[in-house]
Formats: structure tokens, sequence, C-alpha cells
């Protein structure tokens, strides 16, 4: 996820680099697909990494973006999300 920082600058914020893109999940919605990222925190207690979560961080194949837009808003995100997240080239993500 890119996000801006002091002085207008992007920063990439993740938990893996750009280039691995070998565990993002997809889920096929109405107007395209939804791009997520699985999120992982280490517990001390367990020894080991749990996965707590996912991350949306963009969208691919769009060929609706009010049916997107539903599909987030359905998902509890609020509708511009739209704008701030990337729509993703299929070989940027597969």
């Amino acid at each position: 996820m890119t996000v801006a920082t002091d002085g207008g600058t992007a920063a990439r914020i993740s938990q893996r680099s750009a280039t691995d893109t070998s565990s993002y999940e997809f889920r096929t919605v109405r107007g395209g697909t939804l791009v997520f990222e699985p999120l992982e925190e280490y517990s001390t207690v367990l020894g080991r990494s749990t996965r707590t979560g996912r991350e949306l961080v963009g969208f691919l194949d769009v060929d609706d973006w009010n049916a997107i837009r539903k599909a987030v808003t359905g998902r509890g995100y609020g509708a511009g999300i739209v704008h701030q997240l990337p729509e993703f080239d299929p070989e940027e993500v597969r």
C-alpha cells in the first residue's frame, strides 16, 4: 500500500516487498476483482506467525466501478476507497 508522507512524497507501507506477490488473495465480484494482502502477526505464545486478517490493497480487471463500489461498501469499506487504491495490471499481482 502506498501512502503520502510529509512533503507529498509517496512511501510504500507493506509487510512484504513490492515484488513478492505470491500470497495475494483475489475475490471476484460483479465489476472486477478485489485484491487483498493477508496480514500476519508473530505470537510469542505460539512461537510462530498467525494470520490476523487481510487488507484490501487494490483492484484488478475492473469493468464497472459502480459495482466495485457496491462490493467494497458491502464489506464495510467507505465508497471513497475506490479512488484511493490502485487498479493493478494482471502482471503485477499474478
